[in-house]
C-alpha cells in the first residue's frame, strides 16, 4: 500500500508530467493575480505565467535530479522545501518581471507569500492524488491480470486426467517428431557417407530432443496455453476503470475543499478590493462550501448508475456551488459586476470543480486503493489454491507417463544416441565398415520410438480415464 510519506516522496513531488499539468492551473492564477494591473496586456500576463512556469520548473527539475541521483526519493521535509522553493521562484520571477515591463508596485512580499501558501497546500494535495491514482492504475491492471490468471488455473483445476495426458503426449510428440523425422530424412540420405562430426551432431541432436521429452513430462517445461500479462491494452483498460471509485466521506472533503479554496479566494479578494473584498471572499468560499455538501446526499441518489454519469453529475454540482459563491459575490457588492469583483466570480466556478475533483481524490483513493489491495491478495490466494488442485491430477498423470515412456521412448532414443557416438568414435579411428549397419539400426530404433509414442498416447488415454 503507497504511504502518505512514499507519494509525497516520490516521482509525483517534482516531475515532468506534474510540471506538464499544472501550467494551465497556474496561469490561471497568473490572470486572476495580475489582472487588476492595467498597465499589463493580455499577452504580457500570458508571459509572465509562461516565465514564472518555466523558471520554477527548471529550478524544481534539476534540484530534483541531482537530489534524487545522490539521495534516492525525497523525505517530507524535502518535499516541502522544494515546493517552498518553486512559490519563491514565481513570486520573484513574477514580480521583477511586473516592474520591468508595467513599472508597477511588484509587491515582492505578497507575491511570494501567495504563492508560497499556494505551493504548501496545493502541490502536497496534488502529488498525493497523483501518486495514489498512478498507484491504482496498476494495481486495477494488476486486479485484471489476476482475474485472468485465477480463470486459467479454474479451468486446469477442473481438467479431465485423460485431457491432462493428451495435452502432454501432444506436447512431448511435437516436440520429437519433427526432429526424429527430420535426422531420419538425413540418415537415409547419406547412408554410407556419413562422417564422425555428422554422426555427432546427429547424436546430440537426440540427446537434446530426449532431454526436452524428458523435461516436458516432469513438469519443468509448462505445456499450458501461454498465460495473461499486463500489455498496453490492459493498462488502457485499468486507466478508465481507475476513474470509478467511491469517494468517500463527501463532508470531509468539502470541508477541505473549503479549506483549499480560501487560500486562493481570501488573498484575491484582498488583494483586489482590501477589506471589503476579503468579506465578500470569505462570504462566497463559505456558501460554496456549503454548496458542496450536496454531494454527500447525492452520492446515495446516483450511486446505482454508472462512474460516467455519476461523474457528469458530480461535476455538475462542484460547478453550480462555485457559480453559488459568483452569485455571493456579487449580491455582497450590492448586486453590481465590477472590474473588482470580477476576479472571484469568474474564479469561484473554476476551482470548485478542479479543487472539489482533486481533494475527492486525495480523500477517496487510498481507501479504495487498499481495497484493491485486499482484494488482489484473496485473488491471488485463490489462485494458489486452485494451482495447487490441477498439480494434484498433473503430477499423478505426469509420474505415470514419466514411468511409460522411459522404456520405449526415451529408452530408444538414448540407446540411438550412445550407438552414434560410439561409432562416431570408431570412424575417427579409421573403421567404416559398421557405418551401413549402425545407420539402419538408428533408423529402425527411430522407427520404433515414433511408433511407441503414438500408441502410448492411445494406450496411456484409455488406461487414465477416470
Amino acid at each position: 500500500m503507497l504511504t502518505v510519506r512514499q507519494a509525497l516522496g516520490g516521482p509525483w513531488a517534482a516531475n515532468f508530467s506534474g510540471w506538464a499539468i499544472l501550467f494551465f492551473p497556474s496561469t490561471f492564477l497568473v490572470f486572476l493575480f495580475d489582472y487588476r494591473i492595467s498597465e499589463l496586456s493580455s499577452i504580457e500576463v500570458l508571459l509572465i505565467a509562461v516565465a514564472e512556469h518555466l523558471a520554477a520548473g527548471l529550478t524544481a527539475l534539476v534540484v530534483a535530479f541531482i537530489f534524487r541521483k545522490r539521495y534516492g526519493n525525497f523525505t517530507l521535509p524535502v518535499s516541502f522545501t522544494l515546493w517552498i522553493l518553486i512559490g519563491v521562484t514565481r513570486g520573484t520571477v513574477g514580480a521583477v518581471l511586473v516592474e520591468l515591463w508595467a513599472g508597477a508596485d511588484p509587491q515582492y512580499f505578497w507575491r511570494i507569500a501567495f504563492w508560497i501558501l499556494i505551493a504548501c497546500v496545493w502541490m502536497p494535495l496534488f502529488v498525493y492524488t497523483a501518486a495514489q491514482w498512478e498507484h491504482r492504475v496498476t494495481l486495477t491492471a494488476t486486479k485484471s491480470l489476476l482475474e485472468a490468471l485465477r480463470d486459467e488455473e479454474r479451468k486446469h483445476s477442473i481438467e479431465p486426467a485423460d485431457h491432462v495426458h493428451k495435452r502432454l503426449i501432444a506436447a512431448v510428440q511435437s516436440a520429437i517428431s519433427p526432429v526424429v523425422e527430420e535426422i531420419r530424412r538425413s540418415l537415409e540420405v547419406v547412408s554410407n557417407g556419413i562422417d564422425p562430426i555428422a554422426m555427432r551432431r546427429i547424436g546430440d541432436q537426440l540427446a537434446a530432443v530426449a532431454n526436452e521429452a524428458s523435461a516436458i513430462v516432469s513438469g519443468k517445461l509448462d505445456t499450458h496455453a501461454g498465460h495473461s500479462e499486463i500489455t498496453a491494452g490492459n493498462r488502457i483498460t485499468a486507466f478508465h476503470a481507475a476513474i470509478d471509485f467511491e469517494r468517500q466521506r463527501p463532508v470531509l472533503a468539502s470541508v477541505l475543499t473549503g479549506i483549499a479554496l480560501a487560500t486562493i479566494t481570501l488573498p484575491i479578494g484582498l488583494a483586489s478590493n482590501g477589506l471589503f473584498g476579503l468579506g465578500a471572499a470569505l462570504a462566497a468560499t463559505g456558501v460554496t462550501t456549503a454548496a458542496l455538501l450536496l454531494r454527500a446526499l447525492v452520492n446515495v441518489l446516483v450511486q446505482p448508475h454508472g462512474y460516467k454519469f455519476r461523474g457528469l453529475v458530480v461535476l455538475v454540482i462542484y460547478a453550480g456551488a462555485g457559480l453559488l459563491g459568483s452569485l455571493t459575490v456579487i449580491v455582497v457588492s450590492s448586486g453590481r459586476l465590477t472590474h473588482e469583483n470580477g476576479l472571484l466570480v469568474f474564479l469561484l466556478p473554476f476551482a470548485s470543480v478542479l479543487l472539489s475533483s482533486l481533494i475527492t481524490g486525495t480523500v477517496g483513493l487510498s481507501a479504495a486503493n487498499q481495497i484493491l489491495v485486499d482484494d488482489i491478495a484473496e485473488l491471488d490466494h485463490e489462485r494458489h489454491d486452485l494451482e495447487i488442485i490441477a498439480q494434484v491430477t498433473e503430477e499423478r498423470v505426469r509420474k505415470d507417463l514419466a514411468t511409460l515412456m522411459h522404456g520405449p521412448v526415451q529408452g530408444r532414443l538414448s540407446a540411438c544416441v550412445m550407438a552414434l557416438n560410439f561409432h562416431a568414435a570408431e570412424l575417427e579411428q579409421g573403421n567404416p565398415d559398421r557405418v551401413e549397419s549402425i545407420t539402419r539400426a538408428v533408423l529402425e530404433h527411430l522407427e520404433a520410438a515414433s511408433t511407441d509414442l503414438d500408441s502410448l498416447g492411445k494406450t496411456v488415454l484409455a488406461d487414465a480415464r477416470p
